[in-house]
């Protein structure tokens, strides 16, 4: 059954997708179809920044959502992105994720995993400064993919430490489980042309790219030269159609880059279709309470994000949790992350766990359902706006 729905409902966006290449006449047609269904099936309330970026571009073919929109289209992913991602993840998947919640079993959206934390930079922010060195054995990685593959999960966020200084080949991993969408958080400096080719051949990994902002802020942050090696692996990507975007730490110093037009256009310019930015949370073995952000910097990211949607042709994401207030949290909610000793976390950020909970020993879905993580999920539940 499941196997003809899916044949069914891509045969209709494949058609849609042709439509929307078609010209002018089919980009209104197409974004009209797909601000009805959004408004039939839409979570507005879990998803306010898509839903927000569709209501304000779907009317406009030269919108940046519409832009946004033909990259995806254009690119080599696209079968992927309608049959793994909107059909199975935002259709299927969520339908069993409700059946699963309605019987008080709770499923994670996303599962984080930090093979190593090992990295070949010495960023003084990061968080993975004060992490064991070690690396996760490859059998404990495979055995948390294939149980989130078995449960329908597939989406798997790979950070760390820098992931491509794992002993084995990720990439050959990844190619394991077609099904699931990885998102891989890396410096880019061990990235090359072959690797970002094998990469674009999977055809479901986007990379994300960290910078601190512009050459000079980055450089400062990460070494002479790295902006250039990062900007040569976007350029790279480019030229293979393959999905990525950049992760941005935001701090006091460089605050003002969410409202620098010159900063945010070049960033538009190398074909990325997300922009990360979190903020800087005080943990590690450096902590700079200078670099927090101050309240009326905290104050005005409550409506700056409605400025940046619709603005470019990436797709925002603006983490928000502050020193003086935590607005999102998703911890034991629709995440969890594995370190690379096998242990679980509610979120790499918070960094406390119970000892108990391994994936050598318990199963994710035995993890996620803890009387641990039902314990945070309590408090996160309480009022706490997704995005």
């Amino acid at each position: 059954m499941e196997k003809v729905f899916t044949l069914i409902v891509f045969s209709v966006l494949r058609l849609l997708r042709l439509i929307f290449l078609s010209g002018k006449t089919g980009k209104i047609i197409h974004n009209k179809i797909y601000l009805i269904v959004a408004t039939i099936f839409g979570n507005k309330t879990t998803h306010i920044r898509k839903w927000q970026m569709l209501k304000i571009g779907a009317g406009n073919t030269n919108s940046a959502f519409v832009r946004w929109q033909e990259k995806i289209y254009r690119s080599r992913y696209w079968k992927f992105a309608l049959k793994n991602v909107f059909i199975k993840r935002f259709l299927i998947e969520r339908l069993k994720r409700k059946l699963f919640y309605k019987q008080g079993v709770f499923l994670p959206e996303l599962v984080s995993i930090s093979p190593t934390m090992k990295c070949n930079l010495a960023c003084e922010f990061c968080f993975a400064n004060n992490q064991s060195m070690i690396t996760m054995p490859e059998n404990i990685l495979r055995k948390i993919l294939q149980e989130q593959s078995d449960l329908g999960v597939n989406f798997v966020s790979i950070i760390g430490g820098e992931p491509f200084l794992c002993e084995y080949d990720l990439i050959k991993i990844m190619s394991d489980y077609p099904d699931t969408v990885f998102h891989v958080a890396s410096n880019g400096t061990l990235l090359n042309a072959q690797t970002i080719k094998r990469l674009a051949n999977l055809q479901n990994v986007i990379l994300s790219l960290a910078i601190d902002g512009n050459q000079d802020l980055t450089d400062t942050v990460r070494g002479t030269g790295v902006f250039n090696q990062v900007m040569a692996v976007a350029e790279m990507c480019r030229k293979e159609q393959m999905l990525f975007g950049f992760s941005i730490m935001i701090n006091r110093a460089n605050f003002y880059l969410l409202e620098d037009n010159e900063f945010l256009s070049m960033l538009e310019n190398t074909g990325c279709i997300a922009v990360s930015f979190s903020t800087y949370v005080p943990i590690g073995k450096n902590q700079r309470s200078d670099w927090q952000l101050t309240i009326e910097q905290e104050k005005r990211l409550e409506t700056i994000n409605e400025d940046l949607i619709g603005k470019y042709s990436f797709f925002v994401i603006l983490g928000k949790n502050g020193s003086h207030a935590i607005t999102i949290c998703h911890a034991a909610r629709r995440y969890l992350h594995y370190l690379p000793t096998g242990q679980a976390e509610v979120c790499p950020f918070c960094q406390i766990k119970d000892d108990n909970l391994n994936a050598e020993n318990n199963t994710l879905l035995e993890i996620f359902n803890s009387d641990y993580f039902n314990r945070v999920r309590s408090l996160t539940n309480e009022s706490i706006p997704g995005f």
